[in-house]
């Protein structure tokens, strides 16, 4: 009797082990999909926003993903692997909704390793009638991942911004009525020499400058957000930017 109790008690502990180790928790099956941020200036073309996978327990054999911009602003042009998905083929489709569907799998049976990072490069094309002085979210929907075996897995989101306008692209001048959006694109010299104009004092700022003259101040990750005034903080991270040095513009 002793013994039959025992062996019933062992099979039970056997039993509890195989479960545990053929059912994951859902922590385990968790992962994460982030949009990153970008921004452009409207009309403008080929701007880049990454697409990031936090796979810690998974291997990852394929991904599909709709990432919405709310008021359609943005055209999605192009899609480009990383090095974390050599081997994957990405298609993207734009739908009606303003959302881009992203497809992202290997004809081969490569699987995406255990890790974190960007995953897929999207290119977007901003409208015209975009705002100028705004920023839209960026949000990833409708998301299925299946891991190495074809389950299922929960995915976290993490959603970005796109901005149509640039911090610290100040010159040239808006002009109204006949240019009623300043800075040409880019950050470079010119912005640095016209900022310095508006901290001097020397030229009043424009309603556009006033938004793109007030920049985020720290270094990347402590950016502080922008403090309502122009001063030769934002300066400073502006000729940062300048210098292709890590800055807080896009912060």
């Amino acid at each position: 009797m002793v013994r039959r109790r025992f062996s019933i008690i062992l099979l039970l502990i056997v039993f509890t082990d195989a479960f545990f180790i053929s059912f994951p928790s859902g922590t385990y099956s968790q992962v994460t999909i982030g949009i990153k941020e970008g921004s452009g200036i409207p009309g403008s073309a080929h701007h880049p926003v990454g697409v990031t996978l936090e796979n810690i327990n998974n291997r990852v054999k394929g991904v599909k993903a709709d990432v919405c911009d709310v008021g359609n602003y943005l055209a999605c042009t192009g899609c480009e692997v990383t090095y974390r998905v050599s081997g994957f083929s990405c298609s993207i489709n734009e739908l009606e909704n303003g959302c881009v569907r992203v497809l992202l799998f290997s004809t081969q049976g490569f699987l995406i390793e255990k890790g974190s990072g960007p995953i897929v490069t999207l290119y977007y094309d901003v409208l015209e009638e975009a705002p100028s002085t705004a920023c839209v979210n960026l949000a990833p929907d409708n998301i299925k991942i299946s891991d190495e075996f074809g389950y299922s897995l929960t995915a976290l989101l993490d959603t970005g911004n796109f901005c149509f306008l640039i911090r610290g692209d100040v010159y040239p001048r808006e002009s109204p009525p006949d240019n009623p959006i300043c800075g040409d694109g880019v950050v470079g010299m010119y912005d640095v020499v016209e900022e310095i104009n508006l901290v001097m004092g020397i030229v009043d700022p424009s309603d556009c400058q006033t938004v793109r003259a007030d920049v985020p101040n720290g270094i990347p990750p402590y950016c502080d957000p922008p403090n309502g005034e122009i001063t030769i903080f934002d300066a400073l991270v502006i000729i940062d930017k300048t210098l292709g040095k890590a800055n807080c513009c896009e912060y």
